[in-house]
């Protein structure tokens, strides 16, 4: 399973753990909104993973 995780400020330690565990078993995409804008990108990413979380 591919998981794309959209975050538009710092995670906290939770949050954290949760991208760990899920790295473990599937694959994780993090994409920060503050350091990347490129929605064109992120769309594409939407569109092809199977889960989309955003924080």
């Amino acid at each position: 399973m591919r998981i794309l995780h959209v975050v538009k400020e710092e995670p906290d330690t939770t949050t954290g753990t949760i991208f760990l565990e899920q790295a473990m078993i599937d694959h994780v995409t993090i994409i920060d909104l503050r350091e990347n804008r490129d929605y064109d990108y992120i769309v594409c990413l939407m569109e092809s993973d199977d889960r989309v979380i955003c924080w």
